[in-house]
């Protein structure tokens, strides 16, 4: 007998599509909270969603790469046994992301609470719900002892106190009895109840497949739901009021506000930022005529924060008034505060120190390298000292914090001489610059 075999192509990209809005604002995700049902404990519900997320994706990948009908065993199905198990992590994993963001579970109920998959089995008047974990309990989990929920009178139970399942048969297998319905297996099912026929249930894998896609179609709801949420823990934000910039008492006072608020809103990967503008607004210079120098990259710091603030306040990362960004190409992510904290330009005069300048974080205060790889970042310092000496006052003996702020200022200031993002963006005024830009080159430089 020619064994017939089923392959499946769930689709894959719906679930990638909820890990991508999951991340979308992930420091609400990392700070979201559920509770069990019936009152049960609050938990955070990070690990969770992380846990649905790579059980989803692997799952469903997987089941793709399953062939049903190809089972070494004549007499039972264990390619079906694994099969449903897995249809049921797709499910389960489905259902409590949804449920997690939708506390109506009108759309569960839409799917769960239908006959479009199974129909009318044993004219029981069950559900697609309630047939699929019965079969999953009659053929894999409790294949002896299946009372499923008798004490809630599951309707395919009837009156029986208990079902017990020997085996479950493909169609092609030389043990299978002979039917004419077309069906994919047989689920032989006794009821324990003395001189009663046992029953010999049909199924169909398309109906399966068919329940199990009306599950990951949901995944869309989800999406939104997971966007709600997000956008309504956005629209307390903005209700919450932050300082204007000239309302602070100094710049320091105002970037360590500014931290705890993005910190809040936005989570902590530019948490690294703020610490290294208070360092600049504390820091003095050794020599005199970096100082003047160092004010000019304060103030543009300090040009920036009011976009800052401003993001922050409308919890928005678009648009010049929120980024100070007047000439980008890229709708989200680029802002001229994150911008000038390492402005290296691959067009600048720096271009062909790529390396050394890399290196420069073993000089950071807080970083973990030993004294060997800071005099080997003292070693390819030497090599762009002159070039560095081009715009402020280097001879590489400074303290590790003042090297790395002098070649930062370096950086800032090479990169106002070229057409960048960064020069593009910084006023045409002293307070900002070494040399104001005539009109031809501010012209050519905002590509008029």
């Amino acid at each position: 007998m020619e064994k017939k075999t089923i392959k499946f192509n769930f689709n894959t990209e719906l679930p990638q599509k909820l890990r991508d809005a999951v991340n979308d604002k992930i420091n609400i995700s990392l700070d979201k909270e559920n509770s069990l049902p019936n009152n049960g404990p609050t938990y955070f519900s990070w690990d969770r969603m992380c846990a649905i997320m790579d059980r989803l994706e692997d799952t469903i990948e997987y089941v793709n790469g399953m062939e049903l009908g190809k089972c070494r065993s004549s007499r039972s199905a264990f390619d079906f046994y694994e099969f449903i198990n897995c249809l049921y992590v797709i499910i389960d994993c489905i259902k409590t992301m949804d449920t997690m963001f939708d506390t109506k579970k009108e759309e569960i109920y839409k799917i769960e609470n239908t006959q479009d998959c199974f129909g009318n089995v044993m004219e029981a008047n069950g559900t697609d719900k309630q047939f699929f974990d019965y079969i999953r309990s009659l053929s894999t989990v409790h294949p002896t002892n299946t009372t499923g929920n008798v004490r809630h009178k599951h309707p395919y139970m009837k009156n029986d106190a208990i079902h017990c399942c020997p085996f479950v048969l493909w169609m092609n297998s030389p043990a299978s009895p002979f039917y004419n319905d077309g069906r994919d297996l047989s689920v032989r099912i006794y009821k324990a109840k003395k001189d009663e026929k046992f029953i010999d249930l049909p199924l169909w894998i398309g109906q399966f497949e068919k329940y199990a896609n009306k599950w990951i179609n949901l995944i869309p709801h989800t999406i939104e739901q997971i966007h709600n949420y997000n956008e309504s823990i956005y629209e307390e934000l903005r209700k919450e009021p932050i300082k204007k910039f000239g309302e602070y008492k100094n710049t320091i006072e105002c970037l360590a506000v500014l931290k705890r608020e993005y910190e809040k809103r936005f989570g902590d990967e530019s948490e690294y930022v703020f610490d290294y503008y208070i360092n600049i607004f504390r820091y003095n210079l050794t020599n005199e005529s970096n100082r003047n120098k160092l004010e000019k990259y304060r103030n543009a710091i300090e040009y920036s924060l009011p976009f800052l603030i401003n993001s922050l306040q409308t919890m928005e990362k678009k648009g010049f008034k929120n980024t100070g960004i007047n000439h980008s190409e890229d709708e989200e992510d680029i802002d001229l505060f994150s911008l000038l904290e390492y402005c290296y330009e691959i067009e600048g005069a720096f271009k062909e120190y790529t390396y050394a300048l890399s290196k420069l974080t073993y000089l950071e205060p807080y970083a973990k390298y030993g004294w060997w790889d800071k005099e080997y970042a003292r070693k390819l310092l030497e090599e762009i000292k002159p070039t560095i000496n081009k715009y402020v006052y280097f001879t590489n003996e400074e303290s590790d914090c003042e090297t790395i702020i002098l070649v930062n200022l370096a950086l800032y200031f090479d990169a106002l001489e070229i057409k960048c993002l960064l020069n593009q963006n910084i006023p045409n005024e002293e307070k900002f610059r070494l040399r104001v830009l005539d009109d031809n080159e501010y012209k050519e430089n905002q590509g008029v």
